[in-house]
């Protein structure tokens, strides 16, 4: 059965797009087709040559004497002429063979040891369907893939089906027909049957997939510097292929293997050749991109230096200072921010990111060396503004408690020259009390040292000593 790519079925019925047992009727039917007009070209060429050729020689073949040896060496001839034919038929076809395998050795040079008869005779033929219990003898080979690897020179990839594959959980297949993509199979209740036209192009890994590495970006202010990267990567699955493969440990999307394979690069060699790079490598690339596009957007400084109002530190003591907002590249959040944009990009190629991390950082040493210092001349900065902090609220705390003690004392006198009577104080140390008060009320050095609820309480008491006297 041939299915242009134009009408290619959507993709939830490519995993049974092909039946075995339809194949196997299949098969029969061009069996049929080919073998039925050789059966009749034969018959017929026999038929000439007994009725014809035979008959009219048949009295010249005849021996004078019969005896036993010249009966079968007329026997002999007899069965030569009416099976000349079919002898010929089979040199034919065996020369054809001959020819046809050396066309493929010479096209796709497969390993020696490869028996490119079988694969010829099933791939013209096929398999007919036989009743049980032959049908387990006599049916397509099975090709096992339990892990996303398969040999390179494996027939299924060059040479194609029919056969039966039988793909393990973790693994997707792309195939193709000619030089078409065909269609995605992987594991699932239903067991794919590689179709004689398909082949095998890739095996794409369901699994998480790690991979580590540097990266050597510029920053904004010219400095080269050094990150090794681990990523952690997978095939993309919708929650609809999410839902259909509850049963898998690793979930099965067709659509995003076929993104995942299509998303293919092409790099350069050491040698100068070009080399057609896998998806994997493919994210890699452009998840590279982005942390060098980052990092190159960014200073030194604004990569490693956490901002000033995480640390409470306020160099500039201005009012109206707004602290300034330095990016942390080692941080959750630049972590989170990288990812999404990277997610964004990746996602439509069948690719989901997992993970993102920067495991180390190399700075050169002369610019370590310097910031270094930098760093040690800011916590300085940072522990003198906290030391005068303190020192200043322990001043205040002392002040206050002074002020306090004040202005109970002062509280106290008031309260005590309101209860006796001014005739049994002396006339001097009243004056003396007042003149003392006049003089802490107007020195502008003292003031600041009372605190402002006793103003109150001296002035009540200057204006009652100076109305009694």
């Amino acid at each position: 059965m041939t299915i242009p790519s134009s009408t290619t079925p959507e993709h939830e019925h490519w995993q049974g797009l092909y039946s075995p047992t339809e194949s196997h009727w299949q098969d029969l039917k061009r069996i049929r087709n080919f073998v039925t007009p050789i059966i009749g070209l034969v018959f017929i060429a026999t038929l000439y040559i007994v009725v014809g050729y035979t008959s009219i020689h048949m009295e010249d073949w005849i021996p004078d004497n019969i005896n036993i040896t010249t009966y079968y060496i007329y026997l002999t001839q007899i069965l030569i002429i009416i099976f000349s034919p079919t002898i010929l038929l089979l040199i034919t076809l065996r020369y054809i063979l001959s020819k046809t395998s050396e066309l493929i050795y010479s096209i796709y040079q497969p390993s020696p040891s490869e028996k490119l008869s079988s694969l010829i005779s099933r791939k013209l033929l096929g398999v007919p369907p036989f009743p049980p219990p032959l049908d387990t003898v006599l049916k397509y080979p099975f090709v096992v893939i339990n892990k996303p690897a398969l040999e390179d020179d494996h027939w299924a990839r060059w040479f194609g089906g029919p056969a039966i594959l039988v793909i393990h959980d973790g693994a997707g297949v792309y195939l193709e027909r000619g030089n078409q993509f065909s269609r995605v199979v992987g594991p699932g209740e239903l067991v794919p049957l590689l179709e004689r036209h398909e082949r095998i192009i890739d095996i794409v890994d369901l699994r998480p997939q790690t991979k580590s590495g540097y990266v050597e970006p510029w920053t904004k202010d010219g400095v080269h510097i050094k990150l090794e990267l681990r990523v952690d990567v997978q095939i993309n699955a919708s929650q609809k292929s999410l839902e259909k493969s509850s049963k898998l440990r690793y979930p099965f999307d067709p659509l995003a293997v076929k993104a995942a394979v299509e998303y293919t690069s092409v790099k350069t060699t050491s040698d100068g050749k070009l080399k057609e790079s896998s998806w994997l490598e493919g994210a890699w690339g452009t998840i590279t991109g982005e942390v060098n596009s980052f990092v190159a957007g960014h200073s030194l400084d604004e990569l490693f230096l956490a901002p000033q109002i995480e640390n409470h530190t306020h160099l500039n003591q201005q009012k109206n200072h707004i602290p300034e907002k330095i990016e942390q590249i080692l941080s959750r959040r630049i972590s989170e921010k990288v990812t999404g944009n990277i997610q964004e990009r990746l996602q439509q190629n069948g690719i989901k990111v997992l993970n993102i991390q920067i495991t180390d950082v190399v700075v050169p040493r002369e610019v370590q060396d310097l910031r270094t210092k930098y760093w040690r001349s800011i916590r300085g900065i940072i522990s003198a503004q906290r030391n005068s902090r303190a020192e200043a609220e322990r001043i205040r705390i002392r002040e206050q408690a002074h002020a306090d003690a004040q202005r109970t004392i002062l509280m106290t006198i008031t309260q005590k020259l309101e209860n006796i009577d001014a005739d049994n104080m002396t006339e001097p140390l009243i004056l003396s009390l007042s003149g003392l008060l006049d003089q802490g009320l107007d020195d502008p050095l003292i003031r600041p040292w009372i605190a402002s609820e006793s103003f109150t309480v001296l002035e009540k008491m200057r204006k009652l000593l100076k109305e009694r006297f």
